[in-house]
């Protein structure tokens, strides 16, 4: 059965089916382009600005231990050494929490190439600076200072290198999730305004498609019952459709039929009433002649 073929009440429940589909349809749009934008978003906040914070947090901390072994080169008080040497193992504590806190999250191959890298470095690093430390301790200043100057800062500035990687790497990946988002963003946004458009469109023609059918027939039986109020009774509605105006339209026939019908029977019947009238007329006539014989007849007699 087609479209044109079904109940009224059928049509507009397909109609209005449709448009709630198409809104069920842009709201499931949306709600996954949401979820994949925040997907993208929990991954800046969660995942790479952490990294790159935890990066930042070993780099600090090497300049602090960097700080701290220099001053402790410069100090000669057994008490201002032995602060400086407080300083320099919390720096140490804070750089071993950071680059675990860093490995465990990292997945990416650079991220943990970058690690390992900078793992291998903090060795040399280390023994040369605990060198420094313990000419410092010793009160052997120069010595000290040379090695500071030749080894250690240069190996501490390499591991800071490794970091200073380390960092822009992670805000490589920041900047690649925020640019994935706006696309997920962008690409959400095109398909929400083309589904809208296109369940637009579609709704509009549906309904015109629907009330220009409606109106179209509606307006055929308005004109012939117009018309069989003026006496023609020859008018055949062509209305066509199993709903109710199709319906209708077809009772109107019917009515219009049974209505010619009767007339037509009403004519043959006056038509016959005339014929007999004028038997019973020609009928009296010959009554009457036949009065007026036997009357004048009866007069000759008597």
């Amino acid at each position: 059965m087609s479209f044109t073929d079904q109940k009224i009440v059928v049509k507009l429940g397909i109609v209005f089916g449709f448009l709630l589909l198409m809104i069920v349809t842009i709201i499931t749009l949306g709600l996954s382009s949401t979820k994949s934008v925040h997907g993208s978003v929990e991954q800046i906040a969660k995942g790479n600005y952490v990294k790159t914070l935890y990066a930042m947090q070993a780099s600090k901390a090497l300049d602090d231990l960097s700080s701290s072994i220099r001053m402790l080169v410069l100090l000669k008080g057994e008490r201002a050494i032995s602060e400086e040497q407080q300083k320099v193992e919390g720096a140490r504590g804070r750089y071993r929490d950071a680059i675990k806190n860093l490995e465990g999250m990292e997945t990416q191959a650079k991220g943990l190439e970058l690690i390992e890298t900078a793992k291998s470095l903090i060795v040399p690093a280390a023994q040369a600076n605990n060198t420094v430390i313990q000419l410092a301790i010793d009160h052997k200043h120069d010595e000290a200072m040379a090695l500071l100057l030749k080894e250690a800062i240069p190996l501490t500035q390499k591991i800071q290198g490794v970091f200073d990687e380390q960092v822009k790497f992670q805000q490589e990946n920041v900047n690649a999730s925020y640019q994935k988002s706006i696309a997920v963003y962008e690409r959400a946004k095109l398909v929400q305004i083309g589904a809208g458009a296109v369940s637009i469109i579609l709704g509009l023609v549906l309904v015109l498609s629907l009330t220009r059918n409606f109106n179209s027939r509606i307006k055929r039986l308005v004109d012939t019952m117009s018309r069989v109020a003026d006496g023609d009774l020859s008018m055949q509605p062509q209305i066509y459709g199993d709903d109710e105006i199709g319906d209708l339209g077809k009772s109107i026939n019917r009515m219009l039929e049974s209505t010619r019908s009767m007339i037509t029977t009403i004519k043959n019947t006056a038509t016959e009433l005339a014929s007999s009238a004028e038997m019973l007329f020609a009928v009296n006539e010959m009554i009457a002649t036949s009065s007026e014989e036997v009357a004048a007849q009866t007069i000759t007699v008597a």
